[in-house]
């Protein structure tokens, strides 16, 4: 089954039916009601129509799986908190600046581990493609091009919700104390618009 907006129709047509005629001499009449069965004509406003709803699905697909990474993401960071021999050193920085366990639960803060790519290993095993997570803002493109890593690491971590309780992207501070960005956010992405959310 083809499917063909008006502009396409009339040479589409033209085509199919010298088609037949060279073949089998079928007239002009036969070859419409042959291709009848072969290929729906639509009106140009139906045709934006269907291409306006087939974006509008895309769309949702890929925001639904934007969202399902960040949410992963964000179990992450807490198991990584919680974990013995992983989360010490940001439950000391937590701790020393008076944040309680009442805290950490409400925001739902995190901790992303010094490894390079422990969530990205993570996220694989949920079945998450790479592509993904990058489009996420999750992981970065190593400097050589072969392959990726995590883009927050050895950093407290914050989810930035939307009003629906969605995670839209991350605010990650710095606790190794190196030369280094002391904050960083997660890039714009197709859910994560800097420009109409207030975070800070």
């Amino acid at each position: 089954l083809k499917l063909f907006a008006p502009d396409f129709a009339l040479i589409e047509l033209h085509k199919y039916k010298e088609e037949l005629s060279k073949k089998s001499g079928i007239d002009f009449n036969s070859a419409v009601e042959s291709l009848k069965e072969k290929v729906i004509f639509i009106d140009k406003s139906e045709y934006s129509k269907l291409i306006k709803e087939f974006s509008s699905k895309k769309t949702a697909e890929l925001n639904d799986q934007l969202y399902y990474a960040n949410s992963l993401a964000n179990s992450y960071f807490k198991q990584s908190l919680k974990q013995k021999g992983v989360g010490e050193k940001a439950w000391a920085f937590l701790k020393k600046r008076g944040v309680d366990l009442e805290s950490i639960e409400k925001f739902s803060i995190g901790y992303a581990p010094d490894e390079w790519d422990g969530f990205l290993n993570y996220a694989k095993s949920k079945g998450v493609e790479p592509q993904i997570l990058l489009t996420a803002g999750l992981i970065v493109e190593k400097s050589d091009g072969k392959g990726f890593v995590d883009r927050f690491r050895d950093r407290l971590m914050f989810p930035i919700f939307n009003l629906s309780g969605k995670i839209m992207g991350f605010g990650g501070r710095i606790l190794n104390g190196k030369d280094e960005a002391k904050y960083i956010n997660s890039p714009e992405t197709a859910v994560y618009k800097k420009s109409m959310v207030l975070y800070g």
